[in-house]
This record gives C-alpha cells, structure tokens and sequence, in this order.
C-alpha cells in the first residue's frame, strides 16, 4: 500500500506499507509525472519502514519505471528514504554512488522532517 504525504508541491513524499503491488507503483509514477509537469526538478521522500516486499506484478512496474526515468535522473537530485533496516542503508549507499546525479540520504523514522526539508532542497533554486 502507498499512502501520500503532504509535503511542498516540489518534494513527493510517501509511506510503503505491506507487499507493493502493480497498482501501487502505478499510483507512485502518476504523482512523479503529474510533479514533473509542473517542475524540473523535484526531491523524493519514501518511507520505507514497513515495506514488506513486492509482488511480481510490482516489480515488473518498478522495473518498468526505472527504465522511463533512465537518463532523467537529473530531475530526481535529492532523496530521502526513511528506513530503520541496515540492508536499505547500504542499498543507499551503494546508489548514491552508482547515481552520482542523485544524493541519497537514509533518516531514521524519528527524523521525518529533517527527510523532507532534506528532499525539498532539490527546488528549481537548488
């Protein structure tokens, strides 16, 4: 399950609960293009913390997804994944430098706030 979080128009912030499913990342890419259109830059916030998984419909459309935004990373500077699992802090780690256009940052769930004004310093003035 996705659930939307308030955060400044140019900064999509989200909670992944359970297993992810098609429809899911569906809704995940929707938010992404309609932020797109309305800026050329945007920062992510994923929350992470009671992710389960995917399912194989979802993976597929993750899959799918990372494949449209290749070579628009640019559009993505900043992101900020709230995690308490040492193994996404790696993953992060392991990103940040395989996506030198991205700078990736792991927040504790306690650190909510400081994930977004982190994700919102990829502004259009960043």
């Amino acid at each position: 399950m996705i659930e939307f979080e308030a955060a400044t128009d140019h900064v999509l912030s989200f909670r992944a609960e359970g297993k992810l499913t098609k429809i899911d990342i569906q809704a995940v890419v929707r938010k992404i293009d309609e932020k797109l259109a309305r800026h050329d830059r945007i920062g992510l916030v994923s929350d992470v913390t009671k992710l389960d998984g995917m399912t194989l419909d979802g993976m597929a459309e993750d899959l799918r997804a990372e494949l449209k935004y290749l070579g628009k990373w640019h559009r993505f500077p900043r992101l900020s994944l709230i995690a308490t699992e040492g193994f996404i802090k790696s993953a992060a780690q392991i990103f940040d430098k395989v996506l030198p256009q991205v700078e990736i940052r792991v927040f504790e769930p306690a650190q909510r706030e400081q994930a977004i004004a982190f994700a919102a310093e990829a502004g259009e003035a960043a």
